[in-house]
């Protein structure tokens, strides 16, 4: 009984470091599996032009609701929003109904839109 006790020790004690080590690799290649797994950033599209149609227009205020199409470089889907215009000089030739294409950017949590032009 003496010897066994020593003897069950070393065995568990084998053991033991045995799975560690297992853990341990095993986890090595979980590592290295992940990393090589992981997609690479994709960049965002560049702004494009945007389809769209005017709804309404407030003067007033610099601004124009329009029901888009789908703007990818900010990842949004179509909808119908208001937007902010960056030049009031662009509103005169404007009506509601207009069909247009536009540049949009966002600029300190607003959209704003920085170029219309008649839809061809």
């Amino acid at each position: 009984m003496k010897r066994l006790t020593p003897l069950m020790a070393g065995a568990l004690l084998a053991s033991i470091a045995a799975t560690a080590q297992a853990q341990s690799h095993s986890h090595t290649h979980a590592h290295e599996t992940s990393n090589a797994a992981k997609p690479t950033a994709t960049a965002k599209p560049e702004a494009a032009l945007v389809d769209g149609e005017i709804r309404r227009i407030d003067r007033n205020n610099a601004k124009l609701t329009i029901r888009h199409g789908e703007i990818k470089h900010l990842d949004m889907p179509p909808m119908t929003m208001e937007f902010e215009v960056d030049d009031r000089a662009l509103l005169p030739t404007l009506k509601a109904g207009d069909r247009i294409r536009f540049l949009v950017e966002q600029r300190n949590g607003k959209m704003v839109v920085t170029r219309i032009e008649p839809a061809r």
